[in-house]
């Protein structure tokens, strides 16, 4: 029995007398991770877990163990919608580039107590034994980020969030360019497949240029990736000037899910 905080326990530690380990591509270990969750933390163990099963450390220095947990209905929505789906976003691809995800059930409001204002999903996750998008979960995680920031405008608005501001937009078109991605395509449409061409470009350009996987949009000048604007100077200047969003509202409207935005923002 452990008393602490989830968010911060290192699981490494206190799992390692569990003896029936099995190696990452062998059959599920006799372990699986269960939980009935408090809505407020449910997304960011989530993605706990995720960089856990990313790095085999925590629980799954075991190997492959199933996780069962219970969401709000929209989040686990989320969690599992697939292309052209409104709902998908960045939970969808966090999730489903390390698992294999099933909503397995929805559980009526009704039948908690206290009663809480949404009903219930319940969906397990199977960890992949090839993740989809082979780059570290760090920088596959920063790119989902940016790509869904404006989930109505089409992809490289967002792609733009990773680079230098002078020459965002040079740089985010050169990202999909040789991604094979179009540049305006929209969030919700891309396959898992152009996310794994998006990161294996993205994090090549990190490998290439010092301090672009640190660079914060937001904090600009904080750590500038000086390589990379300096080869900007040799970048097409003449982009397509064509912008649009989606003619429908891409985000979801229920007020249930408005107070989890805040979560889902840092996720």
């Amino acid at each position: 029995m452990i008393n602490g905080d989830c968010l911060s326990h290192d699981f490494t530690e206190c799992s390692r007398r569990f003896k029936n380990s099995n190696a990452w591509k062998e059959e599920h270990p006799n372990l699986i991770i269960l939980g009935n969750l408090p809505f407020n933390i449910s997304l960011p163990f989530l993605v706990k877990l995720l960089h856990d099963m990313d790095n085999k450390t925590g629980l799954f220095q075991h190997g492959r163990v199933k996780m069962v947990f219970t969401f709000q209905h929209e989040i686990a929505e989320q969690i599992v919608a697939d292309v052209a789906d409104q709902k998908r976003g960045r939970l969808s691809f966090m999730s489903q580039n390390m698992c294999e995800v099933d909503y397995v059930l929805r559980i009526s409001n009704k039948v908690f107590v206290p009663r809480p204002e949404c009903d219930t999903g319940l969906v397990t996750f199977v960890p992949r034994v090839e993740k989809c998008v082979d780059i570290p979960l760090t920088h596959f995680e920063k790119l989902v980020k940016a790509v869904m920031h404006y989930k109505s405008k089409q992809c490289f608005k967002g792609l733009m969030d990773l680079f230098p501001k002078p020459v965002a937009k040079e740089w985010a078109f050169k990202l999909c360019a040789q991604a094979g991605v179009a540049h305006d395509n929209f969030p919700r449409f891309l396959t898992m497949d152009e996310m794994k061409r998006l990161g294996d470009v993205y994090y090549q350009m990190c490998q290439t240029y010092d301090g672009l996987f640190e660079f914060n949009y937001q904090q600009p000048k904080q750590c500038v990736p000086h390589g990379l604007m300096s080869d900007s100077l040799t970048l097409d200047k003449n982009l397509p000037e064509e912008e649009f969003d989606l003619p429908e509202r891409d985000d979801i409207a229920s007020t249930t899910e408005q107070s989890d935005r805040t979560q889902i923002s840092n996720i």
